[in-house]
């Protein structure tokens, strides 16, 4: 469940990378994860989620994200914390 998570989150910040570095643009990924994982929620395979993306450059265009990921599985007690990095192959 959790490599299956990394992965669609991984797709859904990628279409962001090589965007312009605005307000915009940062609002729309989060939006775009928040989504990806209310659909892993909504089909019961994690109970709970939590995540902070980190931007460490700013060069006027996002190159780099940091996606730090909190996921409680169905079925688990335990939380998995996990960092999905996105970037630019420039």
């Amino acid at each position: 469940v959790v490599h299956a998570v990394v992965q669609a989150v991984k797709e859904a910040a990628e279409k962001y990378i090589g965007e312009a570095d605005t307000l915009t643009n940062k609002n729309s990924m989060t939006t775009e994860v928040h989504a990806t994982l209310d659909r892993f929620k909504d089909t019961e395979y994690l109970k709970a989620f939590n995540f902070d993306i980190q931007y460490p450059t700013n060069t006027g265009q996002i190159s780099v994200a940091h996606i730090r990921l909190m996921l409680v599985p169905a079925l688990e007690l335990r939380k998995i914390i996990t960092t999905v990095s996105v970037h630019s192959n420039l």
